[in-house]
């Protein structure tokens, strides 16, 4: 019964270590990523949606299948619409990343500590486990 409870207490350290270190791998990456679009690589710091306001032109349909353009005071206000929501997705954008790397810190703050607890117990295991397969070894010679 030692053997199996044992065995589990080991099982359980490891793989808390595993997921403890691959959290940290994760957290660390995205805080990267988002470090270097906003220093180094700025062009690739960009919302994904963003409106070309440059080439708003506006046609009404009407019902026999005829076209007209807007007039210049409509097409002025869209412009404006257009620019409104392209400011407003950064704002967003901005608020996303800054939500992203507090998320990616808290993770960092809280797995760290867990991993080194978990991960100095089963290299102290490991450690064991060696020092008792030499002496059997030394024992047997």
């Amino acid at each position: 019964m030692k053997e199996a409870s044992t065995f589990i207490i080991r099982l359980y350290f490891a793989v808390v270590a595993t997921v403890t270190i691959f959290t940290l791998m994760f957290a660390t990456v995205d805080l990267l990523n988002t470090a270097l679009k906003t220093w180094v690589f700025t062009a690739a710091d960009v919302p994904t949606y963003l409106e070309d306001c440059s080439n708003y032109y506006r046609v009404d349909y009407s019902i026999d299948g005829t076209t007209k353009p807007v007039s210049a005071t409509t097409d002025e206000q869209y412009q404006q619409e257009c620019e409104s929501r392209n400011a407003s997705a950064y704002e967003n954008y901005a608020r996303e990343k800054s939500t992203s790397a507090v998320r990616n810190l808290a993770m960092l703050i809280v797995a760290l500590p867990l991993f080194l607890l978990h991960f100095r117990i089963v290299l102290r295991d490991w450690r064991e486990m060696s020092g008792n397969q030499k002496l059997k070894t030394n024992s047997k010679s």
